[in-house]
């Protein structure tokens, strides 16, 4: 698992919460399954993350984007796409690769 992502998930596996998660996984058709970690949470735990660990160089971002849509959990895919939104100016056109593969797999 890539460095910058360790601290992540160790944060998200810390703040699952199982009563949420059966339902969120219920609405979404039973496709993913979730931590149980809501939106507002979430958000809190993910702007404490890029406070202390910043922004990854942008030539680390197709990697570290592809493990997190590795990740079972569906809050660390909408982690990477948080993080796309965070970098997309920066990004090359070659990232397209990045997006397609993300529409491939675990779309909706």
């Amino acid at each position: 698992m890539h460095s910058y992502i360790k601290p992540l998930v160790k944060s998200f596996q810390e703040n699952a919460n199982r009563g949420n998660a059966e339902p969120m996984a219920k609405y979404m058709k039973n496709l993913f399954l979730y931590l149980g970690i809501k939106r507002p949470l979430r958000s809190k735990l993910q702007k404490a993350f890029f406070m202390k660990n910043g922004l990854p160089e942008i030539e680390e971002i197709p990697l570290i984007v592809a493990e997190l849509w590795n990740l079972a959990e569906r809050e660390f895919q909408y982690f990477a796409m948080d993080l796309l939104v965070k970098i997309r100016k920066k990004l090359p056109k070659e990232s397209i690769i990045v997006f397609e593969k993300m529409i491939v797999e675990k779309s909706w």
